[in-house]
Parts: C-alpha cells; sequence; structure tokens
C-alpha cells in the first residue's frame, strides 16, 4: 500500500527529488468525487509507487514547474 503524502513548496525536493512520482495538483475545486475515490483506491493497491497531493494555491512553485491553474493536474 502506497501513501498518499501531502506535499508543499519546502518538501517537493526532499521527497521527490528527481524520482518517479504520480502526483496530483489539486485544491479540491472542481475535482470529482469519483475520481479522488480512484486515486485513492490506487493508493492502496500499489506499494511501488509514489503518490503525491500538492495544492496548487498554496505552493506557487510546484504549480508553476508544471503550469498547474485552477483545473485539477494529474502528473
Amino acid at each position: 500500500m502506497a501513501e498518499i503524502r501531502t506535499l508543499n513548496d519546502a518538501t517537493w525536493q526532499a521527497e521527490i527529488g528527481d524520482d518517479a512520482a504520480v502526483i496530483l495538483l489539486t485544491a479540491g475545486d472542481g475535482l470529482r468525487g469519483d475520481f479522488t475515490s480512484q486515486f485513492k483506491k490506487s493508493a492502496q493497491e500499489v506499494k511501488d509507487v509514489f503518490l503525491a497531493q500538492v495544492n496548487p494555491e498554496q505552493n506557487p512553485q510546484i504549480a508553476g514547474q508544471f503550469q498547474a491553474g485552477e483545473k485539477p493536474v494529474l502528473i
């Protein structure tokens, strides 16, 4: 089971660095409930994948790196 980690501008490099990861950038607005449920379910089914969520409104450096705006982005 993979843990979904909440990252921010300060912890991004230390947590992920250059490793492969699945990142969900969202402030929660506009994100469908079924998508959130599937993201959490996937975390329970995998163990070798780094899963993280980031609030782009609170973390402008990460948002800028992935050109994330108001809509949710899955990377």
